[in-house]
């Protein structure tokens, strides 16, 4: 039995959510879009005919191919498939659009098509760009970590710390990638605190670690972060959190504490040295003090 089988049910869907709904038959090959795709594409339902070579042509060139292989995955690997990708419109714009993908499976467990949503991004990546603004003017590194599939995404900020003044946009990274540029001597106490945060909402995500910048160099950076999703069985799914660069705040406290322990030791060497010299007095003076007595 089809998930989504008629155009009155998609454009159901449709009236009663801001979400585009779509359905790819493979036996007849028909394509069916619900009014709101049609509007998001900036395409008519009467000039347009969504076969999926058509469709393909509506997307940007850089993306196409990813969203083949989103389309691919969908089907093969039988898991909801999830991307962002840019549409050129009928209006000859370009337009960031949120698109999802999932096998419709039969009685007999066979794909029988895909069937998925479309969402307009353009309100909302306009809103994250004046967000990322901020964060930057701020020096914040925001990210986003999806760890089932094990990928961190990161703003720019946060891609500037990796790729310095190379990252103009968001990055995507694994976290074992992320985690082998955290010092050596930082990394096992880092890491036993991301995995016992991980496991209990009530340990604080929040540490301090030198990371390796794109120049070799390290600096002293703080994560501060939240599991914000789990499974029904209590498993992350999902982490959010930001990046501080606290490199000279954390060299100045070091500093401090150099200074501090070198007048500790200089304050010791002074009294060990007043000791001596008060015996030093003391043994001839009890000499003295004697031949009188």
């Amino acid at each position: 039995m089809k998930h989504v089988a008629s155009a009155q049910l998609i454009n159901h869907l449709h009236h009663v959510s801001d979400i585009g709904y779509w359905y790819f038959d493979y036996e007849t090959g028909v394509v069916t879009w619900s009014d709101l795709v049609y509007t998001i594409h900036s395409v008519s339902r009467d000039a347009f005919i969504p076969t999926l070579e058509a469709i393909l042509e509506l997307y940007h060139p850089d993306d196409t191919a990813r969203v083949r292989d989103k389309m691919t995955k969908a089907r093969e690997l039988r898991t909801p498939q999830v991307a962002e990708y840019r549409i050129v419109t009928g209006k000859n714009s370009v337009r960031w659009v949120k698109g999802t993908a999932e096998a419709d499976v039969d009685a007999e467990g066979n794909v029988v098509g895909l069937f998925g949503t479309v969402t307009d991004e353009s309100v909302e990546r306009k809103n994250r760009s004046l967000y990322d603004i901020v964060l930057r003017s701020a020096a914040i590194g925001l990210w986003d970590w999806d760890v089932p599939g094990d990928t961190i995404l990161g703003n720019a900020t946060a891609a500037a710390f990796s790729l310095g003044d190379k990252a103009e946009q968001q990055v995507a990274e694994s976290m074992a990638t992320f985690a082998g540029k955290i010092h050596p001597d930082d990394q096992e106490e880092a890491l036993i605190v991301v995995q016992q945060a991980l496991q209990d909402d009530a340990v604080p995500y929040d540490i301090q670690f030198r990371y390796r910048m794109m120049d070799g160099e390290y600096r002293w950076l703080r994560s501060i972060a939240k599991v914000i999703e789990r499974d029904p069985d209590d498993a992350p799914l999902r982490v959010v959190g930001i990046l501080l660069d606290i490199h000279h705040s954390k060299t100045y406290e070091q500093e401090l504490e150099a200074a501090y322990l070198e007048a500790e030791a200089a304050n010791k060497a002074r009294g060990d040295f007043l000791a001596v010299m008060s015996h030093e007095i003391r043994t001839p003076m009890n000499g003295v003090i004697g031949m009188t007595s």
